[in-house]
């Protein structure tokens, strides 16, 4: 069987990781692998590749990137024509409807949903900021419509209390590996797809940076699932004394001895049992587990509390 993969972010690099090793156990080949092009980032705009393309070159597989156009190149089409499958996890653009018709058994969506829930650009990320108990993986068959395509087989996954972006998005690439192996070893004429239904069908809007800064003024449980849906990636934000601070790991401090304070008041507290950062909130108190001053390499809450000299309890506002 000769398959071809299509990705473009850490999640998809699990997948093509993984995919490696189905590789090697024998039956299947991988002589395509697609991604986008190298982009502008940083405050330097340095060009940088996908680590799809950078994982790509080290392991020697035949790499093609493909832009937001709709022209494919001949000599690609003709390669895709030769696949059996693609398989394709967060590529990060819309695949046109040519390339998804060349593949002999169509391009294969992994998608980290309960499809049709959480269709769209951030399933993950919104599933733990809806505060979801539990979200899952989906494989479909590609159709021209945004995650909309009927599906092989869904497998479900808790969603843990303090679970990150970076926590879940590991988990679920690991059902997703899973989840391949055995749809690659099932013949062609034994895979059967079932339409979603349409009626249920949710959206996972994009990120935009509007909505990283955190308002104090929302409840503990709402803040605190939106620093963990958002880390380590592109992560919320506040400021203290005007610097601006990167926030992430936060959970819901059930048990808190401090006095009411107004909502953005950080509260530090530090004896020779334990350091805690606080946050009060709109309501409830939040505790942050990691932090990044502007410039700087995430810290955690105990290191950032090591810089103030005060024991005790010290109570310092946010800028808002």
């Amino acid at each position: 069987m000769n398959i071809g993969f299509a990705g473009s972010d850490n999640f998809s690099l699990k997948i093509l990781s993984g995919l490696t090793e189905i590789i090697a156990d024998g039956g299947v080949s991988m002589p395509l692998v697609l991604t986008i092009p190298a982009k502008k980032q940083g405050r330097g705009k340095l060009s940088t590749e996908t680590p799809i393309s950078s994982f790509s070159k080290k392991n020697n597989f035949f790499i093609e990137t493909i832009g937001s156009g709709r022209h494919v190149v001949d000599s690609l089409k003709e390669r895709i024509s030769n696949l059996d499958y693609l398989i394709v996890a967060s590529f990060g653009y819309i695949l046109n409807e040519t390339i998804l018709s060349l593949p002999k058994h169509g391009c294969i969506n992994v998608h980290p949903s309960l499809l049709p829930k959480w269709r769209g650009a951030a399933p993950i990320q919104r599933s733990i900021e809806a505060g979801d108990k539990v979200t899952g993986v989906s494989i479909m068959k590609m159709a021209v419509n945004l995650d909309a395509g009927p599906v092989w087989s869904v497998v479900e996954k808790a969603i843990d209390e303090n679970d990150t972006y970076a926590d879940l998005e590991a988990k679920l690439a690991k059902v997703s590996l899973q989840m391949l192996r055995r749809f690659l070893k099932t013949p062609y004429d034994k895979i059967t797809y079932n339409p979603q239904n349409e009626g249920k069908a949710t959206y996972a809007k994009k990120i935009i940076p509007t909505e990283l800064k955190i308002d104090w003024t929302r409840s503990a449980l709402e803040i605190v699932r939106k620093i963990n849906a958002f880390y380590p990636k592109p992560c919320t934000y506040t400021y203290l004394k005007g610097q601006r601070l990167k926030l992430g790991k936060a959970e819901i401090l059930e048990h808190q001895e401090f006095t009411r304070k107004a909502p953005g008041t950080l509260l530090v507290s530090k004896d020779k049992k334990e350091t805690l950062l606080a946050v009060c909130c709109g309501s409830g108190m939040l505790k942050i587990n990691l932090i990044q001053k502007e410039s700087s390499k995430w810290i955690d809450a105990k290191s950032f509390i090591n810089g103030f000299k005060h024991p005790g309890e010290i109570v310092l506002g946010c800028k808002v």
